[in-house]
């Protein structure tokens, strides 16, 4: 038998007792840490989120406060330039200090913390605004912050134990950062696209203006509406919408039926027209992403030539003496512009010239019922720079859309057709649809950033 030999040592090497103890002494700091990591962490993001919120709704106020103050000049036909006074920057700078003290109670938004600029959509940032040269302010940008400078920083909870090991963790800082814009319209309601043309997306803003003619630059063409492009059945088609266009019973301009029926009686009571022509038709909802059919270059069957050789300004449609009789018919495209633009009365204010024309892209003057302002779909281009040729129909997505001035053909030659867009946007009730690719916005902002 052998006997293992005596160790006194190892009886205290072999005691545990107390180990828990010193496990929890060394674990406990670093539980702690977790806890403060946990909850001032967790209370930090609480924090920013809650700021993000109200720096959020802020720019949303801001920029729907600009939105109000470019509706009041479009009611006072004032808004060639935009320019923002230091008034209407001070109700814009109230709106967003506003509703931030609204989300929470005391809270406080820094003036130099609110910027009033232009919204680059290709870059994702603020520019300051130069409406002089077009680049008039259509966003505002809100900085929500709990700092040294404003609101005071946020107390910590567990985190200010790690001061012992230096620096000051009682506190921390968070600043947040929001952008809303005034954007772009992305539809249009049933019966809004009256005009059968449609413009590419590398024409906007151009100088000069735009023609159907010749068909290799001209940067748009002719659509037949939501259906696949074919002249002779867009011919049909416009007396068709003009037929189709009703109005309220109390108004004092006359539905296309009537209108019709009144200028051209022979034409409109003929076999032809009764058989060839379907009832009226409404023109559907358009929205960016919808696809139309382009065709460039001129049409005989649309403009005149062999199709309708007669055209005559048929007058004021709200006199009856000077309704015609013509009984070879009216041209299709220009029965079309006569009718929209004596309907819609065209309310032009302070545009107009002392003789009470009004210039326009081409640099010539024009009197009001010269000029059709209506809404023209922008479409998707082909190429990087300048315009495709859509010699034959093409489908095109629509990214846009703008209000433009159709100008009177020129009887002599009306392959010269001439559409001006007008650079210098304007703002109607109602949201953007977050696009760009208009020369009216929305007054009602989104958040961009």
């Amino acid at each position: 038998m052998k006997y293992k030999k005596y160790n006194p040592f190892s009886r205290i090497l072999n005691n545990r007792k107390g180990v828990s103890a010193i496990l929890i002494a060394i674990i406990l700091p670093v539980l702690i840490g977790f806890a403060a990591l946990a909850i001032d962490v967790g209370y930090m993001y609480t924090t920013k989120n809650e700021l993000q919120n109200i720096a959020d709704a802020a720019a949303l106020a801001g920029a729907g406060e600009l939105g109000k103050i470019y509706l009041n000049e479009v009611e006072q036909e004032n808004h060639s330039t935009h320019t923002l006074t230091e008034i209407q920057e001070g109700q814009i700078q109230a709106a967003v200090t506003f509703v931030a003290d609204l989300n929470e109670d005391g809270f406080s938004i820094e003036d130099s913390d609110i910027s009033i600029g232009v919204w680059d959509w290709n870059l994702k940032q603020l520019d300051p605004p130069d409406p002089e040269n077009g680049n008039a302010a259509d966003a505002v940008q809100v900085i929500a912050r709990r700092d040294n400078n404003a609101n005071n920083p946020v107390t910590t909870f567990f985190a200010r134990i790690f001061s012992i090991f230096g620096g000051n963790h009682d506190t921390f800082q968070v600043v947040t950062i929001a952008t809303a814009a005034l954007s772009g319209i992305g539809k249009v309601d049933p019966g809004v696209i009256k005009a059968p043309f449609g413009i590419s997306e590398n024409h906007l803003c151009n100088a000069g203006s735009l023609q159907l003619s010749p068909t290799q630059t001209s940067c748009m063409g002719w659509h037949n509406y939501i259906d696949p492009m074919n002249a002779s059945n867009l011919s049909n088609k416009m007396f068709e919408v003009i037929l189709g266009t009703d109005v309220d019973p109390d108004d004092l301009v006359v539905d296309g039926e009537v209108w019709l029926e009144t200028h051209f009686e022979a034409f409109y009571t003929s076999n032809w027209f009764q058989n060839q022509i379907d009832t009226g038709i409404s023109i559907p909802p358009l929205k960016v992403g919808d696809a139309i059919e382009v065709q460039g270059g001129v049409s005989s069957t649309l403009l005149g030539g062999d199709y309708y050789n007669t055209w005559v300004d048929i007058g004021d449609p709200q006199d009856p003496s000077q309704a015609l009789d013509l009984m070879t018919g009216p041209v299709p495209f220009l029965t079309l512009f006569d009718y929209f633009r004596f309907r819609d009365g065209d309310e032009l204010g302070d545009d107009l010239n002392a003789d009470g024309t009004i210039t326009l892209c081409d640099g010539n003057n024009y009197y009001p019922d010269e000029i059709w302002t209506t809404v023209l779909p922008i479409f998707k281009e082909t190429v990087e720079i300048g315009c495709s040729n859509p010699t034959n129909a093409t489908a095109r997505t629509i990214e846009g859309f703008a209000y433009v001035q159709i100008i009177v053909p020129d009887r002599s030659d009306p392959g010269q057709l001439k559409i001006c867009y007008d650079c210098d946007w304007v703002v109607e009730h109602g949201r953007g649809s977050g696009v760009n690719l208009s020369n009216v916005k929305g007054s009602i902002p989104s958040l961009v950033e």
